[in-house]
């Protein structure tokens, strides 16, 4: 007997290593791949940044002097990073890294609480990951990934103070915890953050029972400091503060009322998709791709299917040959069809299981596992998300990515039927195999811009200010040649729109400290003041990138159709090029309809350094 323990124990050991083994390997490569988009992911709208990091060290103001519509703790990041390390381009990586290093450990910590095998966890982990970073524009160096971070140790603190039961002491903590990071997300992303704390305090409300009062008041004070301490730290007066990333920032994405309604938005478009014969073919597709292991499982390991093997063998195959020539070529033409075509069901199934949870919490119905009420955490972040995209559900892929990850925990009842584990298993390797050839193909794109496939068309170059960087060789020929008629680091007054890549290249401060003047991340009112000061007293050089189509669309998209302040910003350059007042230099159109400009507002001879 004893002999048979120790061999039981030696098993079970043996079992649990390799379970461990395949999880890390799974984190591994999510974290070379997450590299690989890091030094690939650098576009023409960088150099935002490292330029606000710039104005601020120089004791501009965030709020006061520069207008800035976008929460404070991203920037307060750039800066300390910035006053640490200088301007080193390679430096620079290092916080993307860690975030990236977070992300992924994050999502290591919320798949390994379930009890499934290694490998279907390593499934799990992979599928979160890169459904999580699947959007065109996700970036470990911009600012969406902090809030992104809030919400994922936010879940594994949840777990913890569900499951664990924590004494005294911890469950004072854990609350105070949860307000904390509930609060750096807010003054990353007010939306998200805002409706962390409200899912966080909804949570709690199910799960702390007698003390579930004293716990939100713990989440309260957590949240309320740390937005606080955070908006201090900028130096910058409250009233700018809330008149520029609060209120401007609803008015840049089409008012208070549109961002209410922009929910109900995404849910009535999810619906409608869900019957959409376009989408219907990527989820055609993928079960394809399910069916087949679930059939081979069936015919190899079920009893009761093992008299017709033959038959299951037949269809295995034939959907195999169909994943071959349809899938194959879907994929080549558009890696992302496979996520695209499950959205609406994710986003129906998330929504509907939050549903449940709340229903259960009010005591409509039966009460569910104390576990499930953190559903109530990603369907939080779908809410605060659809408010900055419309109400649409393209790039609703966050959420997604941590309804992966808790999946497995939260309904662990639901995985322990084989063909469910087998499937779910199955679409999770067809979201990875396409999400991850569609990130290589192009690891980062957003309107106008968009880099190469991973490792084509980038050298190294050693730059004058930066050292040693990555770039695109296309790019670097066109900046090369601004940076030469303006020299680098000249004191010449130089104002780039909407975004600042060639200040940030050739080194230059940029003018009137207007340093992005993004459709949806610059108010109305900073664009109309810009456009006046560009009518009496221009910077001598204005590196303008044209792009009539996205003008076009962000009128439609969050104003209903209606002019947007860049309209006549856009004009006011037109007309003073076409009159002869100011001239073109340079030109480049990386793209049909990207048109970019350096042009000369005075006369050579009578420059001006304001």
């Amino acid at each position: 007997m004893a002999t048979l323990a120790i061999d039981n124990e030696s098993a079970s050991s043996t079992k649990s290593g390799e379970r461990s083994l395949a999880v890390l390997l799974a984190a591994f490569g999510c974290i070379v791949f997450g590299l690989c988009m890091i030094l690939n992911s650098q576009v023409r709208s960088d150099g935002t940044w490292p330029l606000y990091a710039d104005r601020l060290l120089y004791g501009a103001k965030l709020y006061s002097d520069l207008h800035a519509p976008l929460q404070p703790f991203f920037f307060l990041e750039a800066v300390a990073w910035r006053r640490l390390v200088g301007e080193s381009w390679l430096a620079s990586l290092i916080p993307p890294v860690l975030h990236l290093s977070l992300f992924v450990f994050g999502y290591y910590t919320l798949v390994n609480r379930s009890a499934l095998s290694g490998v279907a966890l390593a499934a799990f982990l992979s599928a979160a990951f890169i459904v999580a970073t699947q959007f065109f524009f996700y970036s470990f160096s911009d600012f969406h990934v902090v809030s992104d971070i809030q919400y994922i140790f936010s879940s594994i603190v949840m777990l913890s103070y569900v499951e664990e039961e924590p004494q005294r002491i911890r469950k004072l903590f854990f609350p105070a915890a949860l307000g904390v990071m509930a609060g750096v997300s807010f003054t990353t992303r007010a939306n998200e953050g805002f409706l962390l704390y409200l899912a966080d305090g909804a949570v709690l409300f199910a799960v702390a029972k007698p003390r579930r009062w004293g716990a939100i008041a713990g989440l309260t004070v957590g949240f309320l400091s740390t937005c606080l301490f955070v908006v201090l730290l900028t130096g910058d007066n409250l009233n700018a503060y809330f008149s520029n990333s609060m209120i401007g920032a609803a008015g840049i994405k089409g008012g208070s009322i549109q961002l209410l309604l922009d929910p109900v938005s995404l849910v009535v478009e999810a619906i409608l998709q869900s019957v959409d014969p376009t989408f219907l073919i990527g989820v055609a597709m993928t079960a394809f791709l399910v069916v087949i292991p679930v059939l081979v499982y069936l015919s190899a390991f079920n009893r009761a299917f093992a008299g017709r093997p033959l038959v299951f063998t037949a269809v295995a195959v034939t959907g195999l040959a169909l994943d071959v020539c349809v899938i194959g070529p879907s994929i080549k033409a558009n890696p992302h069809f496979v996520l695209r075509g499950l959205v609406p069901f994710f986003i129906l199934a998330l929504f509907g299981l939050a549903l449940v949870a709340l229903l259960s919490t009010i005591g409509v119905i039966r009460r569910a596992s104390p576990r499930a009420s953190i559903i109530f955490l990603p369907a939080a972040m779908l809410v605060a998300e659809s408010m900055s995209s419309g109400g649409h559900s393209l790039g609703q892929y966050g959420p997604i990515g941590l309804f992966i990850a808790l999946a497995p925990t939260l309904y662990p009842a639901a995985f322990e039927r084989k063909w469910v584990c087998i499937s779910s298993i199955s679409v999770c390797v067809a979201l990875v195999t396409s999400g991850a050839i569609g990130k290589i193909l192009v690891p980062m794109k957003w309107e106008y811009y968009e880099s190469r496939t991973m490792f084509v068309g980038r050298k190294w170059i050693m730059h004058p200010i930066y050292g040693p960087m990555y770039v695109d060789k296309s790019s670097e020929v066109f900046f090369e040649s601004v940076c030469r008629h303006l020299g680098y680091q000249a004191k010449a007054s130089l104002l780039s729109v909407p975004y600042s890549f060639g200040p940030y290249y050739c080194g230059i401060a940029p003018w009137h400290n207007y340093v992005q003047t993004w459709f949806d991340t610059s108010s109305q009112s900073t664009i109309y003041k810009l456009t006046s000061e560009l009518s009496m007293h221009p910077p001598m050089w204005i590196l303008y990138e044209r792009q009539l189509k996205f003008l076009q669309f962000h009128e439609s998209f969050y104003f209903h159709g209606n002019r947007i302040a860049q309209r006549g910003l856009d004009q006011l350059i037109m007309n003073r090029i076409s009159g002869g007042k100011w001239k073109v230099e340079l030109e480049d159109e990386p793209q049909q309809g990207d048109l970019w400009m350096l042009i000369r507002t005075t006369a050579p001879g009578t420059e001006r350094h304001d």
